[in-house]
């Protein structure tokens, strides 16, 4: 049986090979080469090209209008609703944009529904009466050109003002009647058959000067006729500048006609201190 105890060699006498082997050696020298032989070189950033503009061709639109009157009760607008002159197509065909305004002001999509060429407006309260219900339609890729010869769209409001109230102010009015008498006595020739008429001649003043003529009477003026001292109703004669006829024929000869006219012509009114008049409160209803 051997023995127990096997035999190695002693450490001493293994020889150890630090060597690196052949294949790995040569590999090695290799790269060293190649790292001390190669030249380190900049790399070069590439030249930037000029870019020639991009010739774009010019995109074709047409801007269409739509509009209509409101009366007030409607809701739904068609093209029957379209005012002449306007296009009356309400269709949304190539349509790239469309705005809708209401008496001038732009309204939000939420407030109108546009589809099936059939425009309605969505809110509580309705466009007012007479206001412009329009809507503008931008097309592209159109050569037709659109908004030509079109009437004006006016804006249309409603407004009420109160009455302006005037208080204060001072008026100085000067009255100033002058009165002028005529007497003539009555003659047979003078009694009609029906009137009785007495020539201005046949007068005289106050004073007892002749008359040529009798006072024309002005609006502001008026004259009282007494026959035989007795005051007579103002229907019963009738005054001009050439004579006074009296309607009636009862009447005696010799009895005395006195005419009274008193004239306004000469009164003046003039205003002192002027009124305060309050401004009128206006509302606008859009």
């Amino acid at each position: 049986m051997p023995n127990a105890r096997q035999h190695f060699p002693k450490r001493s006498s293994i020889k150890s090979c630090r060597s690196p082997c052949p294949s790995r050696k040569s590999r090695h020298n290799k790269a060293i080469s190649i790292r001390f032989t190669r030249k380190k070189t900049i790399p070069r950033l590439p030249k930037k090209r000029r870019s020639k503009p991009l010739k774009r061709k010019p995109y074709r639109f047409a801007v269409s209008m739509y509009c209509a009157i409101s009366d007030g009760n409607k809701r739904i607008y068609t093209d029957k609703e379209c005012i002449k002159g306007f296009d009356s197509c309400l269709s949304l065909k190539s349509t790239a944009l469309f705005n809708v305004f209401v008496n001038g002001m732009l309204q939000p999509p939420m407030n109108y529904n546009l589809k099936k060429k059939r425009l309605s407006f969505n809110t509580t309260d309705l466009p007012p009466k007479n206001t412009p219900i329009t809507i503008q339609f931008i097309r592209f890729g159109s050569s037709k050109k659109g908004g030509e010869n079109m009437p004006i769209i006016k804006p249309v409001y409603t407004a009420t003002a109160t009455a302006p109230v005037a208080s204060g102010g001072v008026i100085t009015t000067s009255v100033t009647p002058v009165t002028s008498g005529f007497l003539a006595t009555l003659t047979a020739g003078m009694i009609g058959a029906t009137e009785t008429t007495i020539p201005a001649a046949s007068f005289t003043t106050d004073s007892g000067d002749p008359v040529a003529a009798l006072p024309a009477i002005t609006t502001v003026d008026y004259y009282t006729v007494d026959i035989n001292g007795t005051l007579q109703q103002s229907t019963l004669s009738t005054l001009s500048t050439a004579s006074l006829v009296l309607d009636t024929v009862d009447v005696t000869a010799g009895i005395p006609v006195y005419l009274s006219v008193v004239g306004f012509g000469g009164s003046t009114s003039a205003q002192t201190t002027p009124p305060t008049i309050s401004a009128p409160t206006i509302t606008i209803f859009t």
